[in-house]
């Protein structure tokens, strides 16, 4: 008992040093990202705004992105006004939640020590905290995913099929909120659940064909919407069409002809050059290697096979942003909560109190 009051101590300092790091005098300098902030003040201005999130107040042009996050930027617009503060609060306040449940998802697979440090991480980690004080979509999505990743491990450790229903879905609103960034853990989620399948294969092939479904109607219902009523809108920014706006512009283009964003190296592994060389390359790579070999050898011993997610979201991200043509540096805050899970694993292994099977 002790030492769980110790843990919720440490635990409430961390999100103390976040949530000063993310909200000390967020009211003053330049928000960032002006089109997102008037796209999510239109949403205000009328129903046909909202459910057609534009970039003019007329609702003409469609925006580039899905709309949740737009819907929940206007709520708090609706709610304190057009300010500073207003804009920026949901991405701060997402980056704080974000610290709290990666704690409680480290410590169910892996323990106190490694959920403290992760979440510790995470809190201080630059990119989080810089893309947390600003108009940007990346600290909403981070916060739905690991809100699915933690359902996900649920599922797992309690054998409970609805918890893949609930994940499945919060994925699709993940989806909704930054489109294919949000769906960066879910190869991760797949494996974890073929891996730890604790039901015969026709049970398991239905629990996946539901979960399928629960994804594509969280995911997928608003652009068919938009489809069908495109005459409410002129266009859309940047695309022909909604389903060119999520498979064109967000999508293929980023990884074929359209190009912008770090210039510093061409191969996979251009973000620990650059801008990033300081973020990722020396202050937190090597802490998060130790957690990756940490984790490894788990498998290889047989002791612990949950840190499987936290690889392959690593894995996948590294694929996936380091093969795009676009290299932005806000791809990588999808990213840095398994960066963070890592960093944990591999600094509690140094001190001896890390826990496998968790």
């Amino acid at each position: 008992m002790a030492t769980e009051r110790g843990t919720h101590g440490a635990l409430a300092v961390i999100v103390l040093l976040a949530s000063a790091l993310r909200l000390y005098n967020l009211g003053q300098g330049h928000p960032g990202l002006a089109i997102y902030s008037a796209i999510s003040s239109n949403t205000t201005s009328s129903f046909h705004n909202w459910l057609y999130p534009s970039i003019y107040v007329d609702g003409s042009i469609l925006a580039d992105k899905p709309p949740v996050f737009f819907w929940v930027q206007g709520a708090f617009i609706a709610l304190l006004g057009p300010t500073n503060l207003a804009l920026r609060l949901p991405a701060a306040l997402a980056g704080i939640a974000s610290v709290v449940l990666l704690f409680v998802i480290v410590k169910r697979c892996h323990g106190s020590t490694a959920a403290l440090i992760a979440a510790l991480m995470l809190a201080v980690m630059p990119l989080d905290v810089n893309f947390s004080r600003g108009v940007f979509l990346e600290p909403v999505t981070s916060l739905t995913i690991l809100i699915a990743t933690y359902f996900v491990v649920r599922a797992v450790q309690d054998k409970d099929e609805r918890y893949y229903y609930i994940a499945a879905a919060v994925l699709g609103v993940a989806f909704m909120v930054k489109l294919w960034q949000g769906l960066l853990p879910a190869p991760a989620f797949a494996v974890l659940a073929l891996t730890h399948r604790w039901t015969t294969w026709p049970r398991f092939v239905r629990i996946t064909g539901i979960s399928a479904v629960a994804f594509l109607a969280s995911a997928f219902w608003w652009p068919t919407l938009m489809s069908l009523t495109s005459g409410a809108y002129d266009g859309v920014m940047h695309a022909d069409s909604v389903w060119d706006m999520i498979f064109g512009w967000n999508l293929r283009e980023r990884f074929g002809g359209l190009e912008y964003g770090s210039q510093h190296r061409q191969d996979i592994f251009w973000f620990v050059t650059g801008p990033m060389s300081l973020i990722l390359g020396i202050s937190l790579l090597p802490a998060a290697l130790i957690g990756a070999a940490t984790l490894v050898y788990s498998l290889w011993q047989r002791t612990s096979s949950l840190g499987m997610l936290w690889l392959v979201w690593m894995a996948v991200a590294v694929i996936g942003f380091g093969g795009a043509s676009v290299r932005l540096t806000s791809y990588w805050t999808s990213a840095m909560p398994a960066v963070a899970a890592l960093s944990g694993i591999g600094i509690a292994a140094l001190l001896g109190r890390f826990k496998g099977p968790g």
